[in-house]
């Protein structure tokens, strides 16, 4: 099973939540602080500038992705992208399973931002599919939304193929331009967000103090060193080593990061900052959420199998799941 845990400080608003191991309800989320607000669409488009960036591969700035489709045309629309296409990663299902009223807030905040009329959430994990709906069905949503099945194909969650696919047809990138934000959905100015940009959008809503700490952390899936796999929350200048040594690779020979299409990196960089720029001048992806490592016996060890499918939450009605940091200690993923 694919354990959880959470490296970031204590305080710091977490998309993990207080209660990892179980799903938070609406109810949960509202007691919790969820939904409320604090700063208003202008306001929080500040605090976003200049700190977040997306986590769903290439890591655009969100303000500039924000702007573009608020300045593009009437009648925007906003996609929450949970198509999971890199082998391997589970974070964006864990976040649609286990906390979908955090991703359904964050959308419905990027929707005040760029004006959107509509929205939708598209899924390729059956379970998460389900667990949206069944939150859509708890709690009105400000923003009429509906969510839309696509194949879990590695392509599928191209921002194109989104479009495409909630269009109507095949789930397949399509030639640019024009690029969602100028002709998406429909033909208007389309917003597609990976589903954790949207949790820190939400976050940064309900705690615009912790603005700066709750955009330099991020979720990040650990596999092979012969250990079990772990979703983790980091901070940015947590180092590969570190990482390594939580998920239960102590002397790792290497890591692959970023995913198939990142690179390998040997011993002698395990101390690089898990950091967008800080790996950018080093020459390494950072924006997909994915790291393997390499036992210590052997560099060439093939690539370690994906974690293990996460199951779906239990209900959970109290107030315990706060938005803020869970216990250091690693939880069972949800079930």
């Amino acid at each position: 099973m694919t354990g959880i845990d959470s490296l970031i400080p204590p305080g710091t608003p977490s998309v993990l939540g207080a209660a990892p191991d179980v799903t938070e309800d609406a109810r949960a989320y509202a007691a919790a602080g969820g939904y409320r607000t604090a700063i208003g669409p202008a306001e929080l488009l500040d605090r976003i500038d200049g700190a977040l960036r997306g986590r769903g591969g290439a890591g655009y700035p969100t303000a500039a992705k924000l702007r573009a489709v608020r300045d593009a045309g009437p009648r925007p629309v906003v996609v929450a992208n949970g198509e999971e296409g890199e082998p391997g990663s589970v974070k964006d299902r864990w976040l649609l399973r286990a906390r979908p009223h955090l991703v359904l807030d964050g959308l419905a905040r990027a929707a005040e931002i760029t004006g959107a009329e509509r929205g939708y959430v598209y899924v390729s994990d059956t379970a998460a599919g389900e667990r949206i709906r069944r939150a859509l069905a708890e709690r009105a949503p400000r923003l009429p939304c509906d969510v839309v099945d696509a194949p879990h194909t590695y392509v599928a969650g191209e921002e194109t193929a989104v479009v495409r696919r909630i269009n109507g047809g095949p789930a397949l990138p399509t030639a640019k331009p024009p690029r969602p934000y100028q002709q998406g959905v429909g033909g208007a100015p389309t917003l597609v967000a990976n589903v954790e940009t949207l949790a820190r959008i939400a976050l940064i809503a309900a705690y615009p103090d912790h603005r700066r700490r709750t955009a330099r952390a991020t979720l990040v899936t650990l596999a092979g060193g012969g250990a079990e796999p772990l979703l983790a929350e980091v901070p940015y200048g947590c180092t590969l080593r570190t990482l390594a040594r939580a998920q239960g690779t102590p002397e790792p020979a290497g890591a692959l990061m970023g995913g198939l299409f990142g690179g390998l990196i040997g011993p002698d960089r395990l101390d690089l900052a898990l950091d967008p720029d800080t790996l950018a001048a080093a020459g390494r992806p950072s924006a997909v959420g994915r790291s393997a490592s390499l036992p210590p016996t052997s560099a060439r060890s093939p690539w370690p199998p994906p974690p293990s499918p996460i199951s779906p939450p239990r209900a959970h009605g109290s107030a315990a799941s706060a938005s803020r940091a869970p216990a250091r200690s690693a939880t069972r993923s949800p079930r």
